[in-house]
Parts: structure tokens; sequence; C-alpha cells
């Protein structure tokens, strides 16, 4: 059981996520989840393809947490100086959506 693919099991559900780097066989996610109370949370992972992603994630006390606000500057923080058109859409969509919570 692990907050990525059971997050039901942690009382969230998932908002959208980000992938960083779009190479095979490897993954660098950023993924937003919402609580039933509108809590966000949010956490980074990345690996090789062997590794599931956010399989060492088994607690809430495991993620981020903060305010809308706090989960941009986390993005923001991420992307840096990086210009990816491909991503750019991915952040503006998740922002979309944590907006509307």
């Amino acid at each position: 059981m692990d907050v990525y693919y059971s997050p039901e099991s942690f009382g969230l559900k998932t908002v959208g996520e980000i992938e960083w780097s779009g190479a095979a066989y490897e993954f660098d996610l950023t993924v937003l989840w919402v609580s039933e109370t509108g809590q966000l949370y949010w956490a980074d992972d990345s690996g090789c393809s062997c590794p599931s992603p956010f399989e060492s994630f088994d607690r809430l006390e495991d993620l981020s947490t903060g305010s809308f606000f706090d989960f941009v500057a986390h993005l923001e923080e991420r992307a840096g100086a990086r210009k990816d058109n491909y991503i750019d859409v991915q952040i503006a969509e998740l922002i979309t959506r944590a907006r509307n919570l």
C-alpha cells in the first residue's frame, strides 16, 4: 500500500501530477493530493523503473502539506529557470485544478 496507487487508503484523492523528466524507464514526479477536509498534500519522488513511485511514502507525515500558495511556491522552486512548454502546461493545469478545489 502506498499513497501513489492507493491514495484513498490515506483519506486522500489525487488532484494531479507533474512528470518533470519524461525520460523512458524512469520517473520524476510531483503529485498533489487533497483530503476530505480540503487539506492539500504533495510530494516529489524520482527513480528508475525498478521501484514504484512513492513506495517509501507510507504515512501522511511523509508528505508536505500547506496552503495553495505553499504548493505553488513549491512548483516554482522545482521548475526553477527551466524553460519547457510541456512542463509549463502541466504546471498551469495542476495549479488550475488546485485553485478550483
